[in-house]
């Protein structure tokens, strides 16, 4: 956001810690704009949502609730849009190809079998018989790619780390083979004993900020001096770093990720390795990535046909924020609750001056009652007659209940 023109762009952590330690200060002349609103947990929300109203700051929450959401217990942003109402962005600008642009559309709308359609019409969708067989046509289209054209950004996209972990080894023979790669290096990583080389692709997947590494970082090795790696990240800034890999082990080789390293890129190409596990905000996200194309490879021994195989990736994790399945003052619940909020929440929210109040004391509620919840867990059921108000109010006091 910072290269893109924002004044001051910063984690969410880093903020609110600043904020709480007096080394900034919001007020009515501010204005705070959360990118990825989706992906914050319950607590987060809680916390920028209880600063920004006790300083009357203007808050601007941007996110799309059908991709990935917080791992933590969250789901506030699709309660706020769905209560308050939202502006809504259409137009797909992604995607290069018409297409493309109307498969990303379909999948918004829930209709992943006319989206894995258009791609089956043009070849998008590469058939084999087994597991391996997939992985395996990957890798020989993702070298292909490569040879024809090595300037476009490329990325393959797996569901869990060992599908990861296969593919990353087996484009990284591909590249050796050919010649691309300095001599090997071995470093002991967060996830094993692994080999690094000159122009090796490496990604961050941990943060030591002292050292200027972000969890989410990619880029290219541009040399390794003992256990000193030099990088290039990518971007159009294209900085420069270097770690001791003694002291840092949390990176690792870089041609594919999980869809969490995904979410928010812009890739020229992207291969999507599909297996028993996808489900439909992993899927929206995987295949909406990039501008010319992206493929799926498919193992019809997991998805024998299109139907079965747009089945799977629809697959939808309900994992909501309890508030989405009640209103207060409201007989309905469940969808039906949802649904009613979503039809009505620009008329409530003109009607009703103080819902934001309350929906910020549920957001507040719901942390404690997160953190109740993480206390029992930790030293057993409470035998003092603590109550949920009590965490309520501590909670207020030192805003949200979560130290930065």
């Amino acid at each position: 956001m910072g290269r893109d023109g924002f004044t001051r762009a910063a984690t969410i952590h880093s903020e609110l810690f600043a904020v709480k330690n007096g080394r900034t200060a919001w007020d009515s002349r501010t204005v705070l704009m959360v990118d990825e609103a989706a992906m914050i947990d319950t607590k987060l929300m809680a916390q920028v949502t209880t600063f920004a109203h006790a300083a009357r700051a203007k808050l601007i929450l941007v996110g799309d609730d059908r991709q990935l959401s917080s791992i933590d217990r969250g789901g506030m942003f699709a309660v706020l849009k769905d209560r308050h109402g939202a502006a809504e962005l259409s137009e797909v600008r992604r995607q290069t190809k018409s297409d493309d642009r109307r498969a990303a559309e379909l999948m918004a709308e829930g209709n992943f079998h006319d989206a894995l359609a258009r791609y089956e019409a043009k070849g998008g969708i590469k058939w084999t018989r087994t597991q391996e067989e997939a992985q395996a046509a990957l890798v020989r289209k993702w070298a292909a790619d490569t040879k024809a054209d090595p300037s476009k950004t490329r990325f393959v996209f797996a569901y869990t780390n060992d599908d990861v972990d296969k593919i990353n080894h087996a484009i990284r023979n591909v590249r050796q083979e050919r010649g691309e790669l300095g001599e090997d290096h071995d470093f002991a990583t967060s996830r094993g004993k692994e080999a690094f080389a000159a122009g090796d692709r490496i990604q961050i997947v941990g943060t030591d900020k002292q050292r200027g590494l972000l969890n989410g970082h990619a880029g290219t090795i541009t040399n390794i001096e003992d256990t000193i790696i030099h990088m290039q990240l990518d971007g159009r800034a294209a900085r420069a770093i270097a770690f001791d890999a003694k002291e840092f082990k949390a990176f690792r080789h870089g041609y594919a990720g999980t869809i969490y390293k995904g979410q928010g890129r812009t890739l020229d190409q992207t291969y999507l390795y599909h297996s028993e596990h996808w489900r439909a905000a992993a899927s929206y996200v995987a295949l909406t990535r990039h501008r010319d194309t992206a493929e799926v490879f498919v193992a019809r021994n997991t998805a024998p046909d299109l139907k079965e195989l747009a089945r799977q990736m629809a697959r939808v994790d309900n994992r909501k924020a309890a508030s989405h399945y009640f209103q207060a003052g409201d007989s309905k619940s469940g969808e039906a609750a949802s649904q009613s909020a979503a039809r009505t929440g620009l008329e409530r929210a003109g009607s009703e001056p103080d819902s934001f109040e309350a929906d910020l004391a549920e957001a507040e509620r719901a942390a404690a009652m997160q953190e109740l919840s993480e206390r029992r867990d930790r030293e057993g059921p409470a035998t003092d007659g603590r109550s949920i108000e009590g965490v309520t109010k501590r909670s207020r006091d030192r805003g949200g209940g979560r130290s930065l």
